[in-house]
């Protein structure tokens, strides 16, 4: 059984792979690749299940890597055993247990064909874990900073309202996700500056 899937895709990534189907439809070549890809031990390239944390990330993310909304045929069996594969990959490398869409199988499939070719792509940081954390993923620490900066800024923890109109990345939502409650953040801050302290002390 066929589905064709309409997905937003790194334009050099398609266009890559594509020349290099020769008279083949990409889709064809995708296929074939893939069925391939099933009969072999492989290591994902990746953490294809990725989000990016915030609606301002997300627009700093568009903005460094455009993508172009592409069309490709799959077979559907043939994807749904490379999502039980990938599944499993990942629960082992990652810890994920949520399952990938269609189109994040299809960027890692043709992104891990480039990889077996050796072609490096101009766009090569798109797929790198490292950069993608420490750019488009907000964390504890992220919280933390900003609380520490008000705390300059103030001469006093902020209130959770103060917080909240601060605005900036670390939203007080975001924060509750992470620590719980407001009150469990600024006590972790405070353990943190406690530590320092002792820290220099010693």
């Amino acid at each position: 059984m066929k589905k064709c899937l309409s997905m937003w895709i790194l334009p050099e990534l398609w266009d890559t792979v594509k020349n290099s189907c020769e008279n083949k439809k990409i889709s064809h070549f995708f296929e074939e690749y893939t069925s391939n890809l099933l009969l072999r031990n492989w290591e994902i390239p990746y953490q294809i299940n990725r989000q990016v944390s915030s609606y301002r990330l997300r627009a700093k993310f568009s903005d460094d890597f455009p993508l172009q909304r592409k069309r490709i045929s799959l077979n559907t069996d043939q994807m749904n055993d490379l999502k039980q594969q990938v599944q499993n990959k990942l629960l082992l490398h990652y810890g994920s247990e949520e399952p990938p869409s269609l189109a994040a199988l299809v960027t890692m499939v043709l992104y891990l064909f480039c990889k077996e070719q050796n072609i490096i792509l101009h766009n090569e940081l798109f797929f790198s874990d490292e950069y993608f954390s420490s750019r488009y993923v907000l964390s504890e620490q992220s919280v933390l900073e900003k609380m520490n900066e008000m705390f300059g800024k103030l001469g006093r923890l902020p209130t959770a309202r103060e917080y909240a109109e601060a605005g900036g990345e670390g939203s007080l939502s975001y924060l509750k996700t992470i620590f719980g409650s407001f009150s469990n953040a600024k006590a972790e801050y405070v353990l943190r500056i406690q530590d320092k302290s002792n820290q220099f002390l010693e």
